[in-house]
Formats: structure tokens, sequence, C-alpha cells
């Protein structure tokens, strides 16, 4: 299998999620899906690389605090 993956900010508030799916042997033809992502609210999101790999803990680590220092603040 073959899959690709991409995440497009097309906008202030919105990025589109693309996937192409390649199978010869499950499937007869290629696929892809497209699905554009809005925030809930009218809030512009901050959006944050996260790249992970095994026992790679400090991404969560730091994003947790990040968010628990935004909650303190309100």
């Amino acid at each position: 299998m073959h899959l690709v993956e991409r995440f497009t900010r097309v906008g202030a508030g919105m990025v589109t999620y693309a996937v192409a799916v390649t199978n010869p042997d499950t499937w007869i033809a290629p696929w892809t899906a497209e699905i554009p992502l809005m925030p809930l609210d009218d809030e512009v999101p901050q959006i944050y690389e996260y790249a992970y790999h095994e026992e790679n803990y400090s991404v969560d680590t730091v994003l947790r605090g990040a968010r628990l220092e935004e909650l303190a603040a309100e």
C-alpha cells in the first residue's frame, strides 16, 4: 500500500486534509479523499507541527503545558 497525506492551510481558519491511497492488491484503482477542517468557533486556531516517533513523549508534555498556561491566563 502507498499512502500520501497532505495538510494544506487554505485560509486563516481552514486547513484541507487530503489523502491518496494506492493498493492494487485491495482496490482496482487508486482513490483519494479531501476533507476541509474548520474550527468549531469563530476563533482562528493555532496550528502546531506534531512529529511523533516511538517514545517521543516530549511533544505531548510541551503541548499539555502550553494548554495549561493558556487556561491559567483565562
